[in-house]
């Protein structure tokens, strides 16, 4: 019984252990993948997303040259912090350590392999579009839960 307990304790042949990975890596990755591009492109998609939703919610409504004014410079104000908050300096650390904790280096080996393939730039490359039409899609999708909402609200 004890022997069979050790044996369950040692590795087994052919079993690998799981490499941390490594900061090098991680900084390829993020650099194959554009990360910092696509984090700078987020704030001028929020933009044209607020846009979208300030019109969307004064569609139909007598909005006068001073509430417009108002609106306009909220929004403003909003992309500016949204821009501050958003910076790769202050971004980039939360993101290599998520990675560092979710990934080991044979996957993010494995993540650079893809990224540099052809499919894998065409991803990259098709990625800001895709997140864009999702922004843009969701706020559709979710007007009708909204209003459902704001009536439970005043209910």
């Amino acid at each position: 019984l004890i022997c069979a307990c050790l044996c369950l304790l040692l590795p087994r042949p052919g079993a690998t252990e799981e490499v941390p990975v490594s900061d090098a890596s991680l900084q390829q990755l993020l650099e194959v993948t554009e990360s910092r591009k696509l984090l700078d492109g987020m704030a001028a998609q929020l933009d044209s997303v607020m846009q979208a939703s300030l019109a969307n919610a004064t569609a139909g409504k007598n909005v006068s040259a001073e509430e417009q004014a108002i609106l306009d410079d909220m929004r403003a104000e909003m992309v500016a912090l949204m821009k501050e908050q958003l910076s790769w300096s202050s971004f980039e650390p939360i993101v290599m350590d998520i990675y560092r904790r979710t990934f080991t280096e044979s996957e993010v080996q494995g993540m650079l392999e893809f990224y540099r393939s052809p499919a894998g730039r065409a991803v990259i490359a098709k990625m800001p579009q895709v997140t864009e039409a999702t922004m843009r899609s969701m706020l559709v999708w979710m007007g009708p839960m909204q209003e459902k909402m704001q009536a439970l609200q005043q209910k």
